[in-house]
């Protein structure tokens, strides 16, 4: 590692520009002899800020991701290679790294890691990354994507070690191989111990669903997400006609999420659900089952939060349906929920060489 950090720091030089003005500037005469000391306490300063940020880029995430943010290549270069880090307990490591050769020529990176609760019991065969981690490299401009999956491996009770294997597929650009390139694994999030419940819901009675419900102004709700599923209609969701139902219940009906409100709005279905606690992850997914059996999930979702912080914690959600009233009696409602046991927030950031050869 130290004659890796002694080789990026002999690449920086100064500009041979500045070079000539700095002494152009100190062959002339000297009218106020402060400005001298001056000169050389901003020299000093600058050493100070250049020696500094690769201190930062390992350890201040929020200074890494300003500075990836601006240019991937410079937090890239600046960042040193860190093979392990510890966040909230937790100890990510990145054990080895191997090549294979892939589908239509794309090299692939098995990157195996492992990760150690130091403090509890928070790990297990089952905690999930997805979504809640990334790669970070120079060459982030689009011409050169990568693409990548994860699997767990095995889970060691007795050390309280999860190993996990990561399939890190790339391409570069005209086919040049990736190999010496710095790579930052960043990841943010574990969740552990998922649970699943489902079942039909017949709390609510959809004979006595309201005709036309209110909307929830977009003034007192924040629209959260929106999106269109399925196929069942060509209208296409936008931000614009993305509207949740005002609550009109509180009939709960899982841990945490309760049904508020069912009802038209604009001549669709809107069932809405609340989650009263997202610190374990709690989502709930409304289907309508139709006469003869069959789960609709609906065109369209919404969801919505009346918190404008940035840490929402009571999330409505207005799963939308197309079926007139009358076909409406005959139906029912099914939902399945899930919840994690753990969720363990933090910043892991490794930064390792992917190397020349592989054994």
């Amino acid at each position: 590692m130290k004659e890796t950090y002694v080789k990026m720091q002999e690449r920086i030089h100064p500009d041979a520009a500045l070079i000539a003005t700095a002494v152009e500037a100190a062959a002339k005469p000297k009218r106020r002899p402060i400005l001298k000391y001056t000169g050389i306490a901003a020299a000093a300063a600058c050493a100070v800020v250049v020696g500094s940020i690769p201190v930062l880029a390992a350890n201040v995430p929020a200074f890494y991701d300003a500075l990836y943010k601006f240019s991937p290549a410079t937090a890239q270069f600046f960042t040193p290679v860190q093979m392990s880090c510890e966040s909230n307990g937790i100890e990510l490591a990145v054990e080895a790294i191997h090549y294979r050769a892939g589908e239509n020529g794309q090299m692939i990176a098995d990157i195996y890691l492992t990760m150690t609760d130091l403090t509890g019991d928070r790990l297990n065969i089952g905690t999930e990354l997805s979504g809640n981690f990334v790669f970070c490299s120079a060459d982030h401009d689009g011409a050169s994507p990568a693409h990548y999956h994860y699997r767990n491996l095995e889970y060691d009770p007795e050390t309280k070690t999860l190993r996990v294997l990561i399939e890190y597929t790339f391409h570069h650009k005209q086919g040049a191989p990736a190999y010496g390139e710095k790579v930052t694994f960043c990841m943010w999030e574990l969740e552990s111990g998922r649970e699943k419940t489902e079942g039909y819901i017949d709390a609510v009675d959809l004979s006595e669903v309201k005709l036309e419900n209110a909307v929830w102004e977009h003034e007192e709700l924040r629209i959260k997400t929106y999106g269109q599923m399925g196929t069942q209609s060509a209208m296409q969701m936008t931000e614009e006609n993305a509207k949740l139902i005002r609550p009109t219940m509180d009939i709960p009906i899982e841990q945490d999420i309760s049904f508020t409100s069912v009802g038209y709005l604009d001549g669709q279905l809107h069932v809405q659900t609340h989650v009263k606690d997202t610190s374990l992850g709690q989502q709930a997914q409304i289907f309508l089952v139709r006469p003869d059996g069959k789960k609709d999930n609906g065109w369209g979702v919404v969801s919505g939060t009346t918190d404008t912080g940035d840490e929402e914690q009571y999330i409505y959600t207005d799963n939308i349906f197309n079926i007139s009233e009358n076909d409406l009696r005959d139906c029912r409602l099914y939902g399945i929920f899930y919840r994690y046991n753990a969720i363990v927030k933090g910043r892991w950031n490794v930064t390792f060489i992917l190397p020349e050869e592989t054994e």
